[in-house]
């Protein structure tokens, strides 16, 4: 977390006389320069890397500054379908399915938490599916002794080969272009903090299962 917050720091420093400059130069460009089209996709290509690397400098943030859980009971129902409705009005290509068991329990976790880590599972789940494709998230008692709820977030999109699974939890590992590897890791840490498990399965062409058992 220490080297989290140490490479924010680092990445933001820069952005602010970077995206600065830029802004002097488009203000001081002779108008028929600006026109022209290599240098509008020079910038719009300058524009879209300095807020990829803003995006990054944020995930590392957020990594660094989370905090332990603040646990008070509350509907995992309830955090699930107000997270399906903010992702589905944000994505109508794609259907997001709700099972969530009306008969669960409150549990004991950190609101805030839990609903970040199920937005940044329904993204990659999202970002892993076919247009006009489907995800499923279920909500469920997990009938075993050690835990009381499950919560699963499924895509029927490309999938992960074997190899890719295998380092999909490891810090940093992405196959994104402009991912920074630490989402999972922080659904990982923040469901680990809470007792819980974290469980991958996935195969090619057939989509990507997470579950998440919680105590």
């Amino acid at each position: 977390r220490d080297v989290a917050r140490q490479i924010s720091h680092e990445i933001k420093n820069p952005l602010t006389p970077i995206q600065l400059s830029l802004y002097r130069l488009r203000q001081t460009m002779p108008p028929a320069w600006s026109e022209e089209n290599d240098v509008k996709d020079a910038f719009r290509m300058l524009d879209e890397e300095l807020a990829s690397l803003r995006r990054l400098a944020d995930e590392f943030s957020q990594f660094a500054r989370l905090p332990e859980p603040d646990k008070r009971l509350e509907n995992l129902g309830d955090i699930a379908r107000h997270s399906i409705s903010l992702f589905q009005a944000e994505h109508p290509h794609i259907r997001i399915t709700g099972h969530l068991d009306a008969s669960l329990p409150p549990l004991a976790v950190d609101r805030e938490q839990i609903r970040r880590a199920l937005h940044n599972l329904l993204k990659n789940a999202l970002e892993a599916s076919r247009q006009n494709g489907t995800i499923d998230v279920w909500v469920e008692r997990a009938g075993e002794e050690s835990f009381a709820a499950i919560i699963k977030v499924v895509d029927h999109g490309m999938g992960m080969t074997e190899e890719t699974l295998a380092q999909a939890l490891q810090p940093h590992f992405t196959t994104k272009r402009q991912g920074s590897g630490l989402g999972l890791c922080i659904v990982h840490k923040i469901i680990t903090d809470h007792g819980g498990t974290l469980q991958l399965a996935s195969a090619v062409q057939r989509g990507t299962t997470v579950t998440i058992k919680l105590p």
